[in-house]
């Protein structure tokens, strides 16, 4: 197993998600049998992983709101209008947010026991390190709180609804691991936006994200990583579409000094149809990862990067 000051500073898989403990020990049984990436997965070869492994992050504290302010909330992040769901440190932060629902059909909410697929049993089995990883574990094990976005049946969402994750490092390095769960079902249509932002520091974002897509819906997804100076942002986004879905995934990298950006998507039912956009901009010393799988598990699927 591969050891780090990460999964030192894990407490017991119990004390980790009230009412989730069956996916938290999951999750742990599956570090402790596969370890954390290192160089030698093919999909990691090409990030820094022993920079990650080697460095220290203390699990950051829930922080009080004083430092973000709504003017700098907009600065970081943008607001684009409809409901805003804001978290400092993987911790929700209800006096930023504007948690109003878009209308009937709709539910917009924090959750801290909050599961991200694959499901407990599911993680304690898989082998496969280019579906699932430690760092997907770490999320599952060391997450404290996440967004959920509920979209019901033949609803049509006119407003975009916005999920912003803030890092405020403090004087030592911290790690976080939000998580983020989007299920739109049959029919439906909706705009969702992630933001990855905050202050310079070393920080860790390791952020685990599930979108599921019922028959016929669609989803327009975009996600900004504008994380500051000298973090490291680690992100898996999981798109799972049945017969006759429709997703557009767009991706921005701006900032953070390493950054890796995976997304895993399989076409499940006939007819389904992804399609993945992306822009990054690093400069000089900064270090920016994408890794993309879409699995054509049905016929008549169409996939366009």
């Amino acid at each position: 197993m591969t050891t780090s000051p990460l999964l030192d500073r894990l407490g017991p898989a119990d004390s980790a998600l009230p009412g989730d403990q069956s996916s938290a020990r999951g999750a742990q049984k599956w570090l402790e049998t596969f370890g954390l990436p290192t160089a030698r997965d093919e999909a990691w070869k090409y990030t820094p992983i022993d920079k990650i492994l080697a460095a220290t992050f203390d699990p950051a504290s829930k922080p009080t709101p004083d430092g973000f302010d709504l003017a700098m909330l907009d600065e970081l992040a943008g607001d684009h209008g409809g409901p805003r769901l804001v978290f400092i440190n993987g911790f929700f932060t209800p006096e930023l947010s504007r948690n109003a629902l878009v209308g009937s059909g709709v539910n917009c909410r924090n959750e801290a026991a909050l599961t991200i697929e694959p499901s407990g049993s599911d993680i304690a089995t898989a082998a496969d390190r280019t579906r699932f990883d430690g760092f997907q574990a770490l999320n599952q094990i060391a997450g404290r709180d996440g967004a959920v976005v509920l979209v019901d049946r033949d609803t049509h969402v006119s407003e975009p609804i916005h999920v912003v994750y803030l890092s405020a490092p403090g004087a030592k390095p911290t790690a976080s691991h939000p998580r983020t769960l989007l299920r739109a079902a049959t029919n439906s249509e909706v705009t969702f936006i992630e933001t990855y932002a905050g202050r310079s520091g070393a920080a860790l974002t390791n952020a685990a994200t599930t979108i599921v897509v019922e028959p016929g819906a669609i989803v327009n997804h975009y996600k900004i990583q504008a994380e500051g100076v000298g973090a490291t942002h680690l992100a898996h986004t999981s798109i799972r579409q049945a017969g006759g879905s429709s997703v557009r995934s767009c991706s921005f990298m701006l900032g953070g000094g390493i950054a890796r950006n995976a997304v895993d998507v399989v076409l499940g039912g006939n007819d389904a149809n992804v399609e993945l956009d992306g822009l990054y901009l690093p400069n000089a010393t900064q270090h920016h990862d994408n890794v993309i799988t879409v699995e054509h598990a049905a016929s008549a699927c169409t996939s366009r990067q």
